[in-house]
């Protein structure tokens, strides 16, 4: 089971999930089925439009992590495409020398060849009091996502390649240390975080 967002008006909110804030290391990771490509559709995001944290579908439908949506961001190689499960994980390592070592992407537990513009920065926006939403970014965008989504997990850590592979194969989080939020959305109707952390949608 999964949480079925429409791509009209369907969004979770959880609030304001202040460790993503300023953080100089993140990690998401989550499965996602996609009914309906949008350009700029957002996946999971926090901040007040163009300055926060966001996965959403960029140019040519890849996959997205920006911190300022016009002007500093990472694409995917591999593109969404529709009708399947795919598992994503992005790493954010603010101390990385270069763009490619303060943002990674992993598709299906496959690490991803990156494209950017500009330059990924060492610690993560702080958007204060925006809240969290998935299949959703911000009032300001105000794009929704048609898509499904499940088992989404964010920590305040940078995972290792192998780390995010054992997530993708695990259901519950393998890794607890640093877990911020675990959304299993397995029930089809209730956005409950299991991280203990109290992050309910």
């Amino acid at each position: 089971m999964a949480l079925d967002f429409d791509g009209t008006d369907d969004r979770v909110d959880h609030g304001d999930i202040a460790a993503i804030d300023g953080a100089s290391v993140l990690t998401v990771a989550f499965w996602i089925n996609v009914d309906t490509l949008e350009a700029s559709g957002g996946i999971i995001g926090k901040g007040t439009d163009p300055t926060g944290y966001y996965l959403y579908e960029g140019a040519s439908n890849k996959l997205r992590c920006a911190t300022n949506r016009s002007a500093t961001f990472g694409s995917s190689g591999t593109a969404l495409a529709t009708g399947a499960w795919h598992h994503w994980g992005i790493v954010f390592d603010g101390a990385g020398a270069a763009n490619a070592d303060r943002l990674k992407m992993y598709y299906d537990g496959t690490a991803e060849t990156l494209t950017f513009a500009g330059t990924i920065p060492a610690t993560l926006p702080d958007s204060g009091a925006a809240v969290l939403y998935t299949g959703f970014t911000t009032a300001e965008a105000g794009v929704y996502y048609d898509c499904k989504l499940a088992h989404v997990k964010i920590w305040t850590a940078a995972l290792t390649a192998d780390e995010v592979t054992q997530e993708m194969n695990g259901y519950r989080p393998v890794r607890t240390a640093n877990l911020v939020l675990w959304f299993p959305y397995d029930d089809g109707t209730k956005a409950v975080d299991y991280s203990g952390n109290g992050n309910h949608g």
